[in-house]
């Protein structure tokens, strides 16, 4: 949402900017315009607009995030959702950029393999008769309303749920002399002890009931109310049997 640095990476780098990739969204929702003002800084900078449907797509809707928002990018790429997990990506876009193709050499790896295109094909057809967008839509809002329910239930306001339905995250903040990755690390342990294997990015599918979300959302309970008892008591750390969660991907490209 910071519009004014994408100004200033223009106004350092005139002429020299081919494109913007972007996801459209992720679990903040964008502010004051801010799509539709960097479509136009695109198009007044004479840049391409890209947007990274990867995850997004069709979650957020047949047309992915972009027709949810009301701003085409010049091209889009979506990933293996398409096919219903074969192999398959998807690169879209205006026809002035797509007819490129048919002048370069190009090669994918899995380019001539038409199971895929089968699946995606089929997988297509589901989404658009079964509303399957609005669907993990519901069952979304759904998890976010009930889980931040249970945390008011019990007076937890560094624990709390966020983003869209179509793809919701849970956040731990830091409390008392305890941080974040401690309460991350104890809220993920005693969800395993529970049955549930997760991350803070909650994938909701098509094929989740609202009885799963159900054993979902009595897990978290559970493991809400442990980590309050262990605030009460003062031993959270104590509580923690392994070692922190840690961003290794992220660490892994800063130390590089």
């Amino acid at each position: 949402n910071d519009i004014e640095s994408l100004e200033k990476i223009f106004d350092q780098n005139k002429n020299d900017v081919a494109a913007i990739i972007m996801e459209p969204v992720s679990f903040n929702p964008p502010k004051n315009n801010f799509l539709e003002n960097v479509r136009e800084l695109c198009f007044k900078n004479k840049a391409l607009l890209i947007f990274d449907e990867m995850i997004t797509g069709f979650r957020f809707g047949i047309h992915g995030a972009q027709s949810m928002f009301g701003v085409v990018p010049d091209l889009t790429c979506f990933g293996k959702a398409i096919s219903n997990g074969y192999p398959l990506s998807v690169i879209t876009g205006r026809r002035e950029y797509m007819s490129k193709f048919n002048d370069v050499f190009y090669s994918f790896t899995y380019g001539g393999e038409l199971p895929s295109i089968c699946a995606a094909i089929k997988t297509i057809d589901i989404l658009k008769s079964d509303k399957v967008s609005e669907d993990i839509e519901a069952k979304g809002q759904y998890f976010i309303d009930n889980f931040n329910k249970i945390c008011n239930e019990f007076s937890i306001d560094f624990i709390y749920a966020k983003g869209y339905g179509n793809w919701p995250k849970y956040e731990c903040r830091s409390v008392k002399s305890y941080t974040s990755q401690e309460v991350l690390t104890l809220f993920q342990q005693e969800l395993v002890r529970r049955g549930i294997l997760i991350k803070p990015t909650v994938f909701i599918c098509y094929r989740h009931s609202y009885s799963d979300l159900d054993r979902l959302l009595f897990a978290c309970r559970q493991a809400i109310l442990f980590i309050r008892d262990s605030l009460l008591n003062n031993n959270l750390t104590n509580s923690i049997d392994g070692d922190l969660i840690n961003a290794i991907i992220r660490d892994e490209t800063i130390d590089h």
